[in-house]
């Protein structure tokens, strides 16, 4: 049980600062950059966020999170995925 709350207050800690705060996203210099690019680039530069799969890329997000802030091993996910389905 200390391991899951270790790992649990170590989470807490490491987001806290993204959690605790309140954030307001200008998005001005993105639109006018996005309207001024040419087909082609608009093609190679893909940037444009309501083009994305949101469930996929949560799925990423907090897998990456898992593995690369945490440092927590990725093998017990199917065994989890499978109790949790429970």
């Amino acid at each position: 049980m200390m391991k899951t709350i270790t790992r649990l207050h170590k989470a807490m800690v490491f987001l806290e600062y993204f959690t605790s705060n309140s954030w307001i996203w200008n998005t001005e210099n993105m639109t006018m950059l996005m309207n001024q690019l040419s087909p082609e680039d608009k093609k190679t530069f893909n940037f444009d966020v309501r083009q994305l799969h949101w469930a996929e890329y949560m799925e990423n997000y907090c897998m990456g999170t898992k593995k690369y802030v945490l440092n927590e091993e990725m093998s017990g996910l199917p065994a989890a995925r499978k109790h949790l389905n429970k």
